[in-house]
């Protein structure tokens, strides 16, 4: 995911956490987060050339997927994202 340029270490949290929160409702766990820091995007978003990207992979049944896809719409600290299943 790509979040603002600015993004410290306590909005990084705020959205693992409110990714963690449905994943571990449904008994799955975010296995790793690897902060890829502040780079500058191909395309201006929002007016921003430049987004602290995140990528995050959780282990989880695809049903849950469904609610991280809505809670990270919502989210307005997300700029972008892309949430891939890989079957099993």
């Amino acid at each position: 995911m790509i979040l603002p340029p600015e993004s410290d270490e306590q909005v990084v949290g705020s959205v693992v956490e409110r990714i963690s929160q449905p994943v571990s409702a449904s008994g799955g766990k975010v296995e790793r987060i690897d902060r890829w820091g502040r780079r500058r995007l191909a395309f201006e978003i929002d007016r921003h050339q430049e987004g602290y990207y995140l990528l995050v992979d959780v282990s989880a049944e695809p049903e849950s997927m469904k609610e991280v896809d809505r809670v990270l719409s919502l989210t307005d600290q997300v700029l972008r994202f892309k949430a891939l299943v890989k079957a099993a």
